[in-house]
C-alpha cells in the first residue's frame, strides 16, 4: 500500500504544473518571511524576530542566476549570488526546492519549513 501512495504522489508531482513561466517569475522582488516556530523555543523566537527586521531581496535573472540583498539594520547588508530554476510546480532555489503558486502582486514559496511572500518591486 505505502509502494502504491509513493508511486501515485509521483505522479501528481511529475503532471502538475500551475502555470507559471520563467518570463513570469524574472524581476525583482521584496521578500516576506513566515516561519512556524515552537513559542517555547527562545533562541528560535529571538532568530525569527532578527529576520522580521531584515529587508530581504531578490532579483530573478533570465539566464537562471540569482541576486540576494539582505540588509539588517545597523549589521550592514549581505549580497550573494546563487541559480534558480522552475521544474512543474516546484522552484529551485541553488539546490532547494519550493512549492510555487502565483499570488496578487508576485508569487509564493513555501515548504515545510517556511513560507516566502515574494512582492514584486519594480
Amino acid at each position: 500500500m505505502k509502494k502504491l501512495f509513493v508511486i501515485l504522489l509521483a505522479l501528481v508531482a511529475f503532471s502538475c504544473n500551475n502555470g507559471i513561466s520563467e518570463s513570469d517569475i524574472i524581476g525583482k522582488y521584496k521578500v516576506t518571511m513566515s516561519v512556524d516556530v515552537d513559542p517555547e523555543d527562545e533562541e528560535a523566537n529571538m532568530a525569527l524576530a532578527m529576520f522580521a527586521q531584515a529587508e530581504i531581496k531578490y532579483e530573478f535573472q533570465k539566464n537562471g542566476k540569482l541576486h540576494t540583498s539582505v540588509t539588517m539594520g545597523a549589521l550592514g547588508s549581505e549580497d550573494s549570488e546563487g541559480t534558480w530554476s522552475l521544474r512543474n510546480d516546484s522552484i529551485y532555489l541553488d539546490k532547494e526546492s519550493y512549492f510555487i503558486e502565483k499570488a496578487e502582486d508576485g508569487f509564493v514559496l513555501s515548504s515545510e519549513e517556511v513560507k516566502l511572500a515574494f512582492n514584486e518591486i519594480e
